[in-house]
């Protein structure tokens, strides 16, 4: 047999409604959103400390019917004016915790007066008495008889107060003070959107607000900060929309319920997480990026070409104001990277970046060792004048002051190599006793000439560190080498001569070489240590690359010099000899009286020093000779 059943509430609920709206300025709340919600212009807040008394006193019509402040989901308003009222406010402060007592007083709809405890929640029966009126003055007035451990702040008030548009005048121990409703500072962009208008600036940082504002009362939503997070990636630039809620932002959207969105009952803390929320957070977000997009790209239409964008402040170069103030002050200034690229992006420019060897940021990090990095490079392009798809490419390019964007799986243009020269290759004995096969230049290799389709003959090819084997040429030779040498650099375009001289005189290969080393490893014979700060030993780097270079491309040249070498340092030690030797002749003299002796030892320093003098003419004689035979040209 079947039966009819239907939906009810428990006595017990109605005890448990306090608890839904989680503490004392929830419960305050709720009672400056019925003066707003009755039509008030004015709230006057009295607060005693001494006796623990507050009272709040509106301007509205009064409530005709005390029985619907007291009935749970009736609420007396006009619910084509208001949405959605729940009808359990005046429970919302009977709790124990908050107030012993509260009192009603209404004029003008309704002339009457009555007391609330706690205990009305489990049945107690309360008196309603009607009164008088005769100065015909309207509105509703809450005593609250505060429960010793509830205090009460202007603070607190203010919050209450929200944005709602009435005055409030709190008056307390320190006088008569009027609370105005905490707006926020001026922001950069005001927009009206469909569904409400945003408000947004950059603050300062270490502060960042997200918040909504419902019917005048400010929330920070957690369904809206979800719902702000799935709907950025949805946006036509994603990156500008995540942009706009980085960095320290303010951000307020007051919603317009016309939209559909609603907040959660009954204390409306946050708001309902639905497809409403959801439409009308991509519609918000959608106008409000298409507004900085297009404000951005015409305010930016008379930039030059190139935009630097360097963290270093004195290599930025100089951009027009726009006369648009969130632009001016946020873009212009550089204070938020990642908004003025995502703008750029979005407005057609072009991002080239790359790690700049022509300087070097060196770091002793201790047990981890020195680290040596090239300087980070980010430019904006309007139209960049050539695109590769090899990262080699255009590092090379990029560092040869010749702008190139990297795209990838874009065709690479065309690139000749003549005459490469293989590097040979040594067997070299350790310490350890063991031998092992290394090139002998395994840092640079040499060609006759290299060419790179729509660019021209470059003086050199370098490989990006930070890249793997993305570079392909039409020499089979160079491709195989370049996937044989692990530490392979730089393909030089000249002889082992200009090669040398470029070495010590075009600081970007020996800086390549060492960012490289550095992170294959660092050779110990390329640090110098000052006081305890370890940093490259530049000079030593050098010679050993031009070693290598002799050797490997230039065999009698590495021997010519390796000789002048030695013959050099025989000329420093036989110097600091003949110093020596003069250092004792003039202390032998200083001590000997007699002239025979003297005589003597005059003759025989004197043979000493003429024998040496002749040495070192020839010494230097036969190194002026390989100075002349070795001489770069």
């Amino acid at each position: 047999m079947a039966k009819t059943i239907y939906a009810q509430t428990s006595t017990r609920l109605l005890k448990e409604i306090p608890r839904f709206f989680g503490g004392f300025q929830p419960a305050l709340d709720e009672l400056f959103q019925n003066a707003y919600r009755a039509g008030a212009n004015s709230v006057i807040v009295k607060y005693e400390k001494d006796k623990n008394l507050l009272v709040i006193s509106d301007d509205g019509p009064g409530l005709s019917d005390a029985q619907r402040l007291i009935t749970a989901g009736e609420t007396g308003w006009n619910e084509n004016d208001i949405v959605e009222p729940a009808g359990m406010g005046a429970f919302a402060i009977l709790r124990p915790e908050f107030v012993e007592s509260v009192e009603y007083q209404s004029r003008g709809a309704g002339n009457w007066t009555m007391t609330l405890t706690p205990e009305v929640l489990a049945g107690k029966p309360i008196e309603v008495t009607e009164c008088q009126n005769p100065d015909g003055r309207t509105g509703l007035t809450v005593i609250l008889h505060l429960a010793g451990n509830q205090d009460v702040s202007i603070e607190k008030i203010q919050k209450a107060r929200a944005l709602y548009p009435y005055i409030v005048s709190f008056m307390d121990d320190n006088g008569l003070q009027i609370v105005e409703p905490d707006t926020g500072n001026p922001p950069h962009i005001e927009l009206q959107t469909p569904v409400g208008v945003i408000r947004w600036q950059k603050s300062a940082p270490y502060k960042e607000v997200k918040e909504v504002v419902w019917e005048y009362r400010r929330l920070s939503s957690a369904a809206f900060n979800k719902t702000l997070y799935r709907c950025q990636e949805k946006c036509k630039h994603p990156a500008v929309a995540n942009a706009l809620f980085s960095n320290w932002t303010e951000f307020t959207w007051e919603i317009d319920t016309a939209s559909g969105v609603r907040a959660k009952l009954p204390d409306r803390n946050d708001l309902i997480d639905d497809q409403a929320l959801e439409k009308a957070v991509q519609e918000m977000l959608d106008t409000f990026v298409d507004h900085v997009v297009q404000e951005f790209k015409t305010a930016s239409a008379n930039w030059p070409e190139k935009i630097p964008f360097q963290y270093d402040y004195s290599k930025r170069g100089p951009i027009p104001e726009t006369g648009v103030t969130w632009i001016d002050e946020i873009v212009f200034n550089r204070t938020d990277y990642s908004l003025l690229g995502a703008c750029l992006l979005a407005t057609g420019w072009s991002k080239i970046e790359f790690d700049g060897m022509t300087a070097v940021r060196e770091e002793d990090n201790g047990d981890d060792g020195l680290e040596v990095k090239g300087e980070y490079i980010s430019d904006y392009y309007r139209n960049p004048p050539f695109t590769v798809g090899s990262r080699h490419l255009a590092f090379t390019l990029n560092n040869l002051d010749h702008p190139t964007l990297r795209v990838k799986d874009h065709k690479d243009p065309k690139v000749t190599i003549k005459g490469l020269k293989k590097s040979p290759i040594e067997t070299v004995t350790h310490s350890w006793g063991g031998t092992s096969e290394v090139f002998a230049s395994p840092w640079i290799l040499l060609a006759d000439e290299i060419t790179i389709e729509g660019v021209g003959k470059v003086p050199y090819l370098l490989m990006d560190p930070e890249s793997g084997d993305d570079l392909e040429t039409n020499d089979p030779d160079f491709d195989q080498e370049f996937e044989d040498m692990n530490l392979l650099s730089i393909v030089f375009a000249g002889t082992p001569a200009q090669c040398i001289a470029a070495i010590n005189n075009d600081d970007i290969l020996a800086h390549l070489v060492a960012v490289k080393k550095y992170m294959d490893g660092w050779n110990e014979e390329w640090e110098t240590d000052y006081y305890g700060e370890r940093s490259v030993d530049w000079s030593t780097l050098k010679h050993d690359l031009e070693v290598q270079v002799m050797k490997a491309f230039a065999p009698a040249l590495a021997e010519k010099r390796a000789y002048m070498y030695t013959l050099g340092n025989y000329e420093e030690n036989l110097k600091e000899q003949m110093y020596q030797i003069q250092n004792i002749k003039d202390g032998i003299l200083g001590t000997v009286k007699t002239d025979q002796v003297l005589s003597g030892l005059e003759t025989t320093f004197s043979t000493l020093c003429d024998a040496a003098d002749l040495i070192e003419e020839n010494l230097k004689d036969r190194i002026k000779t390989l100075r002349a035979e070795t001489e770069l040209s």
